[in-house]
């Protein structure tokens, strides 16, 4: 699951394909509470990592989840996953902790 930022319309996620799409590529967003779903406009980047960056314009609403979608013209579904709207996480790091065993 890709979180995306519900208090910024521009976004900027990165998938790993099925294959990276050549021909036209369409990407849909359902909203998977109400079960519409719409066409957005995008740009694709191949990065060196072997993901596709994708930058799009999208209103998303806090904790609502999305699924999406990219469908190549030519060789069909190169992506599809699911989204989860939210802040919560968005800053959030990880402490590394120390451990240490000790016996009775």
């Amino acid at each position: 699951m890709i979180i995306v930022d519900p208090t910024n319309a521009e976004q900027v996620i990165k998938v790993i394909p099925r294959f990276f799409p050549e021909g036209e590529v369409t990407m849909r967003i359902e909203d998977s509470f109400s079960g519409t779903d719409e066409v957005v406009s995008a740009i694709y980047v191949k990065g060196t990592d072997d993901k596709l960056k994708i930058l799009f314009t999208y209103s998303f609403k806090e904790h609502y989840t999305y699924k999406i979608s990219l469908t190549d013209s030519e060789d069909g579904i190169a992506f599809r996953g699911m989204l989860f709207a939210t802040k919560a996480f968005l800053n959030h790091t990880m402490t590394p902790f120390n451990y240490t065993s000790w016996k009775q």
